[in-house]
């Protein structure tokens, strides 16, 4: 799926009459996450868009990239979000990360900030509200992940782990069966001794050159197959599982 420009995600066309009193524009969503961004002096230096069904009831997926540094310096925080006009979630963002030197996006794949429909005689303050709470809480939860890949640094592999792995990504469908040869030499480039988190960058690696869609659900599953596989949940999830 080819990505799509600001202005064409912007120029899209309304929803039906029937949900569009309710629904979130798009346009009006990334006018009040700029904005947003803006009053907290947060730069978004790349903007990845994906949209699907832009002849109808279009959704749209979006993965900004920010100036914003972890504390260790080795990645940028990233603002996931996707925004749909059917009877889906309808505004619902993630946090992720880009590691500084290899561009690798890291993607939760979590949409802990979720807003169905506006509700009738609510206002677009309350859409405000709720962005400028959700871009508050993902610059938490970014530093969250950079935090746990440190955990995931400390689980060692052996080769069968290894293969285990690989296998169960392929059966997935999160890496496909033509990338089986670069996801096998992507493991065997590991020089150091090899760890979860280790193995999981290198399979991310994979996945940057993906559009927004594809990219969203495929880093997102990644990183539940190996949080569910380093048996160390990752703290947010302490909280609300």
């Amino acid at each position: 799926m080819a990505s799509w420009q600001e202005e064409r995600v912007k120029a899209l066309p309304d929803p039906p009459a029937k949900i569009g009193q309710r629904a979130f524009l798009h346009r009006l969503v990334i006018d009040y996450l700029d904005q947003i961004c803006k009053d907290h002096q947060i730069v978004i230096k790349e903007r990845k868009y994906s949209v699907v069904r832009p002849s109808s009831v279009a959704e749209v997926r979006a993965i900004w990239i920010t100036e914003i540094l972890t504390p260790g310096k080795k990645a940028n925080h990233v603002f996931c979000w996707k925004n749909s006009y059917d009877k889906s979630v309808a505004l619902a963002l993630c946090a992720g990360l880009q590691l500084v030197e290899s561009k690798t996006i890291l993607i939760t794949g979590e949409y802990y900030e979720v807003a169905r429909r506006m509700a009738k005689n609510k206002t677009l303050d309350e859409l405000r509200w709720f962005l400028r709470e959700a871009i508050s809480n993902m610059t938490v939860r970014s530093n969250a992940l950079a935090d746990y890949l440190f955990a995931l640094a400390k689980i060692p592999l052996n080769e069968f782990d290894l293969k285990v792995i690989l296998f169960d990504l392929i059966v997935r469908k999160i890496i496909m069966p033509k990338q089986f040869f670069a996801a096998y030499e992507a493991m065997k480039a590991l020089k150091q001794p090899p760890t979860l988190c280790r193995l999981y960058l290198a399979f991310a690696g994979l996945l940057k050159d993906q559009s927004a869609l594809s990219l969203t659900k495929r880093s997102g599953a990644l990183f539940k197959y190996i949080a569910e596989h380093s048996m160390e949940r990752p703290p947010w999830w302490k909280k609300e599982k």
